[in-house]
């Protein structure tokens, strides 16, 4: 039963990295080893969604169901098929106190957990060894996005 947690101060608006979690669509362009994601139905506080993931040679599709809530800042995912007897991640986004939030940096603290068993016992033992790696390495892909997409944000000059 691997399991993962990393809790991180991120120097991003709680807001900007809500809507980069639920940006599910996004995924194929920045997070390692999802090749395809489509929201299949989506509600005021539901995503329905399929992932693809794995490389080219081999991958697997799964549908997963996240329920999310701006007021809490948490976003929950999970796994609804095969691949997985067991599949929970959960973020929660909250702002970060800071003495230069008054100076307008807004930060916020990232809880990530994932938990997860896969059904396929041949293919366990493998997974189970790579899960560290591979869930830190989800995380950092999420951190370099917003960082990414906070450079390519205009900026507008008020002083005029």
């Amino acid at each position: 039963m691997p399991r993962f947690h990393k809790l991180r101060t991120l120097p991003h608006p709680p807001c900007t990295l809500f809507e980069l979690v639920l940006d599910i669509e996004a995924y194929p362009q920045f997070l390692p080893w999802c090749l395809h994601a489509q929201i299949t139905n989506k509600t005021h506080n539901t995503l329905k969604g399929i992932l693809t993931v794995g490389t080219k040679l081999i991958h697997t599709s799964f549908t997963s169901l996240v329920t999310f809530d701006a007021k809490t800042g948490i976003v929950s995912m999970q796994a609804q098929r095969n691949l997985f007897s067991r599949f929970h991640s959960r973020w929660h986004i909250t702002p970060a106190e800071t003495s230069r939030a008054s100076e307008g940096d807004a930060s916020s603290i990232v809880d990530f957990v994932v938990d997860f068993e896969l059904q396929n016992l041949l293919l366990k033992p493998l997974f189970e060894k790579l899960f560290e790696q591979a869930s830190s390495r989800m995380v950092e892909a999420f951190e370099q996005r917003a960082n990414f997409l906070a450079t390519q944000t205009p900026k507008i000059d008020m002083s005029s």
